[in-house]
């Protein structure tokens, strides 16, 4: 086994034991750390922010050891040209700035649709609820979307693309997204469907356009929904 498959291997592990150990971890910081708000679902929500940044930027760096270059680390061409996506309809040559715009609204319509039916359906003063909760919502959709990608997208895809190539990384980072959402929102069999497929084509976003513009993007508008949601109902 080549040095590059090694350490392709041990980005796979490192970004697998990281995502396993989230729950853990912002478990005990949780209970660790002192109330910040008097609110226990928002203190958690907290401290899962706390935990995922610090073991990113601990896996990016570990990732980066092992050899691997920086290379999507930047706002990339938001108009790169797109590979086919069939289930998309995406031809060949079409730019990112059209499919990540309209990848963009059906995936934001997709996860509202699937994470009301989880999570929202039936509650009531919801409606009443939601502007208050939208607003709540932006900075930890942000600081989420940026964790998140630069875990199974940036890490996960320096450390691998070399050895597996773009295809194939843009894959493998789908099936990790979509697995660890079984116990995620949205949940279950529907949200691993779903993360996963958004999970690949935000992967095939950062490899065509060379960096992380359009997968931060989209993935914060998901962010947005779930959490306007969940603060709706907490």
């Amino acid at each position: 086994m080549t040095s590059r498959r090694v350490g392709a291997a041990a980005s796979c592990a490192l970004v697998v034991l990281a995502l396993a150990s989230l729950p853990v971890l912002t478990r005990w910081l949780a209970q660790a750390a002192p109330r910040l708000t008097g609110d226990a679902f928002l203190d958690a929500k907290i401290a899962y922010q706390v935990v995922s940044a610090l073991i990113m930027i601990a896996v990016v760096a570990a990732v980066r050891f092992l050899g691997a270059r920086e290379r999507f680390l930047r706002a990339g061409d938001a108009r790169a040209p797109a590979g086919a996506i069939r289930l998309l309809g995406v031809h060949a040559g079409e730019p990112w700035s059209v499919v990540g715009r309209n990848f963009a609204i059906i995936a934001t319509a997709v996860t509202a649709v699937v994470v009301w039916l989880q999570v929202a359906r039936g509650q009531e003063g919801l409606l009443a609820a939601l502007p208050m909760s939208l607003l709540l919502a932006l900075p930890f959709a942000a600081a989420n979307a940026a964790t998140e990608e630069g875990l199974v997208r940036l890490a996960l895809l320096e450390g691998t693309v070399d050895v597996l190539g773009a295809p194939r990384a843009a894959m493998l980072s789908g099936v990790v997204f979509g697995t660890v959402h079984y116990f995620g929102v949205p949940g279950g069999a529907p949200g691993v469907v779903l993360a996963g497929f958004l999970g690949y084509v935000l992967a095939r976003s950062v490899t065509e356009t060379n960096g992380v513009r359009w997968a931060w993007f989209i993935h914060f508008l998901q962010d947005v929904v779930i959490f306007a949601l969940l603060f709706a109902v907490r």
